[in-house]
């Protein structure tokens, strides 16, 4: 607990001002501006889980930041559900390593699906439900010409997500 509290509040409100923007950005769809808040050369996005039924931590996704771009410029070709994501997050905690001027942020999200169209249009278009609940354990290099992310885990607890959405969490 106390990396918690060593932590300055001006690095505090850096690193929340970060995550906060990184998940307005994603709800907007704003994929460059997102990559913008990355480090191109470090970045690393991972999706994973744990799995009771199986025993062992899963991993869906783990790719750099070329890939994280390639996904985005494949975002218009893939056939999806339209349904609009709203990211809904809270920094729990931070753990800040002063010598080499990164933190490492835990951060809880609640992910909401908005439907727009579909099969059911009629029944389920504009209906909004949970879609993914977890963590983003994010490392930050903090930067004097701007704080970059340099790592995202996405760390779910739901393992069962419907099909037609490609969008990153």
């Amino acid at each position: 607990m106390s990396a918690v509290l060593a932590v300055p509040q001006d690095i505090r409100n850096r690193v929340h001002d970060l995550i906060y923007e990184s998940c307005l950005l994603l709800n907007e769809e704003r994929w460059d501006d997102f990559l913008d808040l990355c480090d191109s050369e470090t970045f690393r996005y991972v999706i994973g889980n744990y799995s009771p039924e199986i025993g062992k931590e899963q991993f869906w996704l783990d790719i750099d930041f070329a890939g994280m771009k390639h996904m985005f410029e494949m975002l218009p070709k893939h056939n999806t559900d339209h349904a609009q994501l709203t990211r809904q997050s809270t920094v729990y905690r931070l753990e800040y390593a002063p010598e080499n001027e990164v933190i490492t942020a835990t951060t809880g999200f609640t992910i909401y699906r908005t439907h727009e169209d579909g099969g059911y249009a009629h029944l389920d278009g504009g209906s909004t439900c949970l879609y993914v609940v977890g963590q983003y354990i994010d490392r930050v290099a903090l930067r004097p010409d701007g704080d970059k992310l340099t790592q995202r885990t996405v760390w779910t607890n739901t393992r069962q997500l419907d099909i037609g959405s490609h969008y990153p969490f």
